[in-house]
């Protein structure tokens, strides 16, 4: 994986790999790669955008198969959906998908998705892309960055 680009009703960020030293992977926010990642955070971020992936996407859950333009609404999977999000993923061959993360299933086990190129199926994902819906600050470090989350329209700022 090179990076995992995000878009929610927070903004825009992305995760970007790069080689250790000792041949690990590990994630930087771009234009922030001083800045310490929460591993926990991290990780989870991670197994979400691999998640469709290493499913393969003819094996994942299907919730509707037929999805029209005028279903996805009820899925929360429209641009003028409150909670609107997606994230890219892109290989280290440079290829890439793109994921779309609506509204949690009436359960709250899992979220409705589609995938770019496959706009009529209706996917459950796991939880573990509900990071990708949330603000870049939750896979900051709070222990050593002197991070605020700032006001009520979702701005935060960093302290270094």
């Amino acid at each position: 994986m090179k990076s995992i680009e995000v878009h929610n009703k927070y903004g825009d960020y992305t995760l970007e790999a790069v080689a250790t030293d000792s041949g690990s992977i590990t994630f930087y926010l771009r234009g922030n790669d001083h800045i310490r990642l929460d591993s926990s955070a991290l990780a989870s971020a991670v197994v979400g955008a691999g998640t469709v992936y290493s499913n393969k996407i003819n094996d994942m859950q299907r919730v509707n198969e037929n999805a029209t333009p005028e279903d996805l609404p009820q899925y929360g999977l429209t641009e003028d959906a409150k909670e609107y999000s997606w994230f890219r993923v892109t290989r280290n061959d440079g290829t890439s998908y793109k994921v779309i993360v609506g509204d949690p299933v009436p359960s709250g086990n899992a979220y409705y998705g589609m995938v770019e190129g496959r706009e009529n199926v209706v996917y459950s994902l796991s939880t573990s892309v509900a990071v990708f819906k949330s603000k870049s600050t939750v896979l900051v470090d709070k222990t050593t960055t002197g991070l605020s989350d700032g006001g009520a329209d979702g701005t935060h700022s960093l302290r270094y």
